[in-house]
This record gives C-alpha cells, structure tokens and sequence, in this order.
C-alpha cells in the first residue's frame, strides 16, 4: 500500500511539473503578445500623427492653389484627386487648425481685470454717442 502511495504521489508531482511548464509557456507567449500590442500601439500612433501633419500641408498646397484662382475641380484634376476629397482635405485642416488654436485659448488665464474696468457680470456702458442719441430721442417724445 505505501509503495502504490509513493507511485501516485509521484505521478501526480510529475503531472503537476508538466501542468506548471505548460501554464509558463501560455503566461510567457500571453506577455509577448501584449508586449507587442503596446508596441504596435506607439506605432499606430506614431503613423496617425504623421498622417494627420501630411494632411495639414496637403491642404496648405491645396488652398494656395485654390487662392491661385484655380476651381475646385481644376485643383482635383491637376493633382489626381476626386473633387470630394479635396473638399474634406481642405476642410479637416482648417477644422483641425482651429480647434487647436481654441485649445491654446482655452488653456490661457483669463485677463486680470484693469483699473477702470466695469465690474463682472455688469453690462457695459454704452458709448457717449449712444447715450447722447438716446437721450435726445427722450426729450422729443
């Protein structure tokens, strides 16, 4: 009896060994996928923000073109392109332009108020012309 206890212990260490070198090398080829993933990531970015510089000096030659007087559909014909996609170059620049130039509004601090200034949330004084106006439009009434 303690002879066939020593076999199964055995073959179960043995089976146990083999389960851990199996569970290493699925946790190893996991990691190097992932690692991969993160790598192959950086570079899809990297290719977007290229792409996205490519474009925006695409569209600077398209619209020099277009201030040459050239017609849409001139500028699609002279550099191979379809009339459709001229359009969205030119207008994906421009809108990615500005909503970069409205990030960098956005991130500056507001302007301290000066001396003279209307306090916040007053309105304006209307200009002395305008005053005058009005009230000489109250005095003929």
């Amino acid at each position: 009896m303690a002879g066939q206890k020593q076999s199964a212990l055995s073959r179960a260490r043995e089976r146990r060994v083999a389960l851990d070198r199996d569970r290493a090398a699925r946790d190893n080829r996991v990691e190097q996928a992932a690692a991969r993933v993160f790598l192959l990531l950086e570079q899809h970015t990297a290719a977007e923000q290229a792409m996205q510089a490519a474009n925006t000096e695409i569209a600077a030659a398209l619209r020099e073109l277009l201030a040459e007087g050239i017609a849409l559909d001139g500028v699609a014909q002279l550099c191979d392109l379809e009339v459709a996609e001229v359009r969205r170059l030119v207008r994906t620049a421009t809108s990615a332009q500005t909503e970069a130039a409205a990030s960098v509004t956005q991130l500056r601090p507001p302007t301290p108020p000066q001396p003279g200034d209307p306090p916040a949330g007053s309105k304006p004084a209307a200009p002395a012309a305008e005053q005058e106006a009005a009230g000489a439009s109250r005095r003929t009434q």
